[in-house]
């Protein structure tokens, strides 16, 4: 996670406020046994990994209390194309 964080300066934002069931798609390509998570109160996406949870800021412990598996694809408002562009 942190090489892709790193990557660029807007990699955070990114994967924070709109993208997030994309690193879990990315994540999933590598790992299948990752599984996708979600809180409805943060309106965010985690995935879990080997026992941990995670998003693009890395592994996580203080997690929200509403995180639960989500079962089904993507939520239909989650766009699939983005069309921000990273810039510098």
């Amino acid at each position: 996670m942190a090489a892709l964080r790193d990557g660029h300066p807007d990699m955070v934002r990114l994967f924070t406020e709109g993208q997030c069931f994309t690193l879990f798609q990315a994540v999933r390509a590598i790992w299948p046994q990752a599984e996708a998570l979600h809180s409805m109160k943060e309106g965010h996406g985690y995935f879990s990994l080997d026992g941990g949870s995670y998003d693009i800021r890395g592994r996580l412990f203080r997690l929200p209390p509403d995180l639960k598996p989500l079962r089904h694809r993507a939520p239909h408002r989650w766009a699939r194309w983005e069309h921000r562009r990273l810039s510098r």
